[in-house]
């Protein structure tokens, strides 16, 4: 281990689906390599047998086989160890900064996502309310007054009388006869 840099995280780039953490620390262990804090899978890409791995170390053994894994860690192809006559893995520096472990599970996780998503939305709706554009005050409709009420009634008592009477308004008549016939 002459190299100055210190791995704690391996990238995996595939592994089936069948092997779990407990797999893979079993074998990291096994094979005197080092102790496993945490496996963390992730399915990228379009595989349907299988997945990729951040193995996470707690400490690293002080041994051949450690010592030369970190080493091949340094090549930027990685190093492929076998791990049975049909099956290897690659093992990679992880390039990405680790997550964090949680001690919750899957479904705690999504829970508490819908419950963010839910939180987001609603303080959504509370900004969306607070920068709404002011409502105009509707005034409340004013009855009319008793002279407009008059004049409307007069309008339509003069147009029911010109549409509907025998009156002949193509010749001039007073406003008397008008307001008598309007009267009527």
């Amino acid at each position: 281990m002459t190299q100055s840099r210190i791995f704690m995280s391996i990238y995996i780039p595939f592994i089936l689906h069948d092997r779990n953490e407990e797999f893979i620390k079993e074998y990291f262990k096994n094979q005197n390599i080092a102790d496993i804090e945490r496996v963390d899978f992730c399915y990228e890409g379009n595989w349907k047998d299988g997945r990729s791995a951040f193995v996470h170390i707690k400490n690293w053994y002080y041994s051949e086989n450690s010592c030369y894994l970190y080493e091949k860690l340094y090549d930027p192809n990685g190093l492929k160890i076998l791990i049975n006559k049909n099956e290897y893995w690659i093992l990679k520096e992880m390039i990405c900064p680790k997550i964090y472990s949680t001690e919750l599970n899957i479904h705690q996780v999504v829970s508490k996502i819908e419950s963010l998503e839910k939180k987001i939305r609603e303080l959504e709706s509370v900004i969306q309310y607070q920068h709404r554009e002011p409502e105009q005050e509707q005034e409340p409709e004013q009855e009319p007054e008793p002279e407009d009420q008059i004049i409307k009634w007069r309008q339509s008592k003069l147009w029911d009388l010109m549409y509907n009477s025998e009156m002949d308004f193509d010749v001039p008549f007073t406003i008397e006869e008008l307001c008598l016939a309007l009267s009527t």
